[in-house]
């Protein structure tokens, strides 16, 4: 993992917060177990960011705009990429419902698993590698080197305060 923060905090503005976190935008590149190069760019504020994804893979690329909702796939087909409708994807995804709830969706849905009225959707190995990830990403800006996961046990008690 190598990454780059910004220093950025305009949460405290957006969110009319009372306190800075560590929490600022960033970004870098994660290489996985099976040699897949991912990217990762947060460097924009939320004001000014669109929320979009690109995710290019060996077999295709999606393309995800969560401010109007628009979702396009690719497959690749010959070595060019080739538009494939995505069912199901057309008003399956709101501003409101799913961005703006998000984190009250979440919590809904946790107290469903412990309930046992649904089915836990990420194991804990699965959150606690994103939160590695996360974490590599500030350490390697404030080391200015690249960080191997799982951390090593020194670097699992850095702590990195967010909303």
């Amino acid at each position: 993992v190598a990454g780059h923060i910004t220093g950025e905090n305009e949460a405290v503005d957006s969110l009319e917060a009372g306190q800075q976190v560590d929490d600022s935008g960033g970004g870098g590149f994660v290489v996985m177990d099976d040699g897949t190069f991912v990217t990762v760019d947060c460097t924009l504020p939320r004001e000014t960011s669109s929320m979009t994804f690109n995710l290019i893979g060996s077999k295709g690329k999606l393309y995800m705009n969560n401010d109007d909702g628009e979702w396009r796939y690719w497959r690749l087909e010959d070595g060019d990429h080739v538009e494939e409708p995505l069912p199901g994807i057309e008003g399956a995804w709101t501003w409101e419902d799913d961005y703006q709830r998000a984190f009250v969706n979440a919590a809904s849905h946790i107290v469903d698993v412990l309930t046992g009225d649904a089915e836990n959707g990420s194991t804990g190995q699965e959150a606690t590698r994103s939160l590695e990830i996360i974490i590599a990403l500030y350490l390697s800006d404030n080391t200015s080197g690249q960080v191997e996961i799982p951390l090593a046990r020194p670097l699992r008690d850095v702590t990195v305060t967010s909303w």
